[in-house]
């Protein structure tokens, strides 16, 4: 919290030279408790920060225990800086660590988004760290920072430069990017491969419905140098939207896509050729003017599995599990499910309990020597209630 107030003070007081038109607090404090019938992963680890699929049965200490959590972490806070008419600069932060379980005040705060953005007639480019041109729509959830992640939504944060152009009902993006993130101290392969992402969307906006297609492409490099890879992927989405009801939907295929940071499934450390196709759709209705229905379902597939990977490495016989960029094994997950209903009341205009359960299905690519240990399919139930404030 320390940085967001130091941010804000340093954009207050920077007021007279700066010249801001208006400063700008939004986001959101979300609690929830959280109950899992066997274990879950919240993208690869073993715990119910943002579940997303059924644990890992090698990896995770209890997998068919039941556990319970309370969790705040998935709160978020953000700052818009209005710069004159047409600029704007943007921070956003959360509060998730995938890496503890269920911290208390040992949270501190992670930056989603890092942007200027510019708009100039039809014309609109943002600059700096911020959602994906590619797989645009958000699925109808909760778990806002698990959703259908690993299981239909590939959409994620890239550090990147985008320029979108307005022509009536037509919208045309482009934007150029880093491949992918790297948590390590030192060089790797995002860094040394030297090539950008290239996106491409085109999106239709027409009554209430917005669709399009988009894509994305890459080159990596290993620093050996002895072997490259060209991932990339193809998504088509559709949206409907209107005052009772919203549907989201996307289906995408792409080789290698978790290696471009996109939140898929088929990730190779040694740029072994992976191909992956997967979907999402959620929906929600309203009823009445307080309460409100949501469901939807998501499924992914790596379709040539035999050169996945699992997601640990056996060290003097004992699995050891790396997760951080450049030296990752990945998920090490064949294919992945969930299905998804849920009920939000309003309490206030701004303030929202929520009630949503889920169902996980999942395979894991296990080793040879733990193939006969534990089955490489597991389930998982959850049962989440929450509480939304609207800042």
């Amino acid at each position: 919290m320390k940085k967001v107030y130091f941010i804000f003070l340093v954009l207050h007081c920077g007021n007279a030279s700066a010249d801001f038109e208006k400063l700008e607090l939004y986001g959101f404090l979300l609690a929830n408790s959280t109950l899992a019938i066997n274990g879950v992963d919240s993208l690869g680890r073993n715990n119910l920060v943002a579940y997303n699929s059924a644990a890992n049965p090698v990896l995770a200490g209890y997998p068919s225990r039941t556990s319970q959590s309370f969790q705040v972490q998935q709160s978020r806070l953000g700052l818009k800086a209005h710069l004159e008419e047409n600029i704007e600069a943007l921070f956003e932060f959360d509060f998730v660590d995938l890496n503890k379980s269920t911290p208390a005040v040992a949270s501190a705060p992670r930056l989603r988004q890092a942007k200027v953005s510019w708009a100039q007639d039809a014309w609109t480019f943002h600059v700096g760290q911020q959602w994906d041109l590619f797989s645009p729509l958000a699925p109808t959830t909760y778990n806002y920072i698990g959703h259908y992640f690993l299981s239909g939504d590939l959409g994620f944060m890239r550090l990147q430069a985008q320029a979108l152009y307005k022509d009536g009902s037509l919208e045309h993006g482009v934007a150029v990017g880093f491949p992918t993130f790297n948590n390590q101290t030192q060089e790797s392969t995002p860094e040394l491969s030297r090539w950008p992402t290239l996106s491409l969307r085109e999106t239709v906006t027409q009554d209430h419905w917005t669709y399009g297609a988009s894509g994305i492409i890459g080159h990596l490099e290993l620093p050996s140098k002895v072997r490259s890879q060209t991932p990339f992927a193809l998504n088509v989405f559709a949206q409907f939207k209107d005052d009772n009801d919203e549907l989201n939907f996307e289906s995408y295929y792409g080789h290698n896509v978790e290696n471009l940071s996109l939140q898929g499934l088929s990730y190779s450390a040694n740029l072994l050729k992976l191909e992956e196709a997967g979907a999402f759709i959620t929906a929600r209705r309203k009823l009445a003017d307080r309460h409100r229905i949501f469901y939807g379902l998501g499924y992914a597939k790596v379709l040539n599995a035999q050169n996945l990977s699992p997601a640990y490495s056996l060290i003097a016989g004992r699995p050891t599990f790396n997760l951080t960029g450049g030296t990752s094994t990945g998920y090490g997950i064949v294919q992945n499910g969930t299905a998804r209903l849920g009920y939000e009341y309003l309490l206030r205009k701004k303030l929202t309990t929520f009630i949503e359960t889920a169902f996980l299905y999942t395979e894991h690519k296990l080793d040879a020597a733990d193939q006969s240990r534990f089955s490489s399919f597991r389930t998982a139930q959850i049962f989440e209630i929450g509480l939304k404030l609207d800042l």
